[in-house]
């Protein structure tokens, strides 16, 4: 769809909450099949949340969002956002919210309805295991890759074999970072991220706890489809995408 209408790539996306409050929930899916009619039936009288599959969030939750989707985050949520490297957001609904020129922002639900992926799934929080002091995979797409690490004590990681650069963001507590090939270090503060050049990528980590690291599955990749990673934090957003 999004090749075929924008000559561009759709995006897929991952979210690692990072904090929420007690009760704070997100959307992600559908929680019953509907048809295209349907959709455009219930965006247009507001009712497109109770076909929504709502889900009561906590530190640590993660939720992969393939294109197509639906998803929003709701309020009291502090999360990272790993995604492909695109653009393009069809915005279902805004809340009624005016932009910053004070009128409504542009919604695309004709675009959206023929997007969007109907089916309905068991589950869509994605489960992991988190070991201490190991780098635990969380997410392998052909657009990123995620591991958390959370470390009580130095950890090397030796990276140079992905040809790839490395993103390192502390979702808690402080960490520095120590090239071994130069000695260069640097300090990563909680909430902060560091973009570890290929060249570079065997590096120590002291301490961590915990830490998302995030890099494409290898630079072919990267060339071929010009895909990067970044992360966005967000707190009491209500957006729909």
């Amino acid at each position: 769809m999004a090749a075929r209408v924008h000559n561009k790539m759709g995006k897929s996306e991952m979210w690692y909450v990072i904090d929420a409050q007690p009760g704070s929930y997100l959307y992600a899916g559908f929680k019953q099949p509907i048809s295209e009619y349907e959709f455009k039936k219930r965006v247009e009288d507001g009712s497109i949340t109770d076909v929504l599959a709502c889900h009561e969030v906590k530190r640590g939750d993660v939720f992969y969002l393939p294109a197509g989707r639906v998803h929003a985050i709701c309020s009291g949520i502090l999360l990272a956002e790993i995604q492909q490297s695109s653009d393009l957001t069809y915005r279902i609904f805004d809340y009624n919210r005016p932009g910053l020129d004070g009128r409504p922002r542009q919604l695309h639900v004709d675009l959206a309805s023929q997007a969007l992926d109907y089916n309905v799934v068991d589950e869509y929080r994605t489960e992991y295991q988190n070991e201490e002091n190991r780098a635990n995979l969380v997410i392998s797409s052909p657009y990123f890759s995620v591991r958390i690490l959370e470390v009580s004590q130095p950890f090397h990681r030796n990276l140079l074999k992905y040809d790839s650069f490395i993103i390192t963001m502390c979702v808690n507590g402080d960490c520095k970072l120590h090239v071994r090939s130069t000695g260069d270090e640097v300090i990563i503060r909680e909430g902060n991220s560091c973009l570890v050049p290929a060249s570079l990528a065997d590096y120590d980590l002291i301490p961590l706890t915990p830490t998302i690291r995030s890099n494409l599955p290898n630079k072919q990749r990267f060339v071929l489809f010009g895909q990067f990673v970044f992360f966005r934090t967000s707190s009491r957003t209500q957006i729909w995408v």
